[in-house]
């Protein structure tokens, strides 16, 4: 049921994955549940590290939601929503299960008849760039529109050069490419080295150009390659470079970055 505060309802709902893992989501939204089936609905997911999705309020999003919008919040296998053993059981090896899981979220919401795939977009931060990247190559009919912020989107070629300073401490979550199976693990999924010609979202991407943690050059060649793969299509990509902020100022500016953008992308 839902939790209604003075500004917006809470519903907590869960998602049946391929696998059969129940992975919970956060819904927050102003209409009823059941009046948002033409709502514009905000995905947000991360996935990595054994973290957990930051679903702290801001302006921003007290904005879309008094616009219409629906936020969801998919606490897929990789974050930590249900403990250490929800991390473990979507890492290295078994990355591919947060992807599933957050198919498996989206396809739950319109089910359920929240939003549909032509008013849905994604928001992603970092490392969750991974699962939203491999969702747009895999399943793209499910988005209107993707945001991504400091995006990391080339796995195996970032985890392939030993140069980087965390590229040794980040085998633990992505793999050992060193290693046959970790290697063609990576592959199958990295964002990066997935891209097809194909109808894809329109694409936002926020970068820094002095961003020690997720490598530039990455970014580059992924909107490179998808700029090649949506030449025959009208799909809107955008890449907005600065250089490096302090986290403050960075999320600050993404929040009002983000807002701008739905509401080029996608008009309720």
């Amino acid at each position: 049921m839902p939790l209604t505060t003075h500004l917006f309802n809470k519903t907590r709902l869960q998602a049946a994955s391929q696998d059969g893992a129940v992975v919970p989501l956060t819904l927050l939204h102003m209409p009823a549940l059941s009046e948002l089936h033409k709502a514009p609905l905000l995905l947000h997911v991360y996935g990595a590290y054994g973290v957990d999705l930051n679903m702290a309020f801001s302006p921003e999003k007290r904005l879309l939601l008094e616009d219409g919008w629906a936020l969801a919040y998919c606490h897929v296998r990789g974050g930590s929503k249900r403990g250490l053993a929800w991390h473990r059981v979507g890492s290295v090896l078994q990355k591919w299960r947060g992807v599933e899981d957050h198919a498996a979220c989206i396809q739950t919401l319109h089910h359920l008849g929240v939003s549909h795939p032509a008013l849905t977009a994604l928001t992603a931060r970092s490392a969750g760039a991974v699962l939203a990247g491999a969702l747009c190559n895999h399943n793209p009919q499910l988005l209107r529109a993707v945001i991504l912020q400091a995006p990391f989107l080339d796995v195996l070629g970032t985890m392939q050069d030993p140069s980087p300073p965390l590229t040794v401490e980040e085998g633990g979550e992505w793999g050992d490419p060193r290693i046959r199976e970790h290697m063609d693990n990576i592959a199958s999924y990295c964002p990066c080295h997935n891209i097809i010609p194909q109808l894809y979202p329109s694409v936002l991407i926020t970068a820094y150009s002095e961003d020690c943690r997720v490598p530039l050059s990455g970014v580059m060649k992924y909107v490179e390659r998808l700029n090649k793969a949506i030449q025959m299509y009208t799909v809107p990509l955008g890449l907005v470079l600065t250089q490096h902020v302090s986290q403050l100022s960075f999320w600050t500016c993404s929040q009002e970055e983000i807002t701008l953008a739905l509401r080029i992308f996608i008009c309720p």
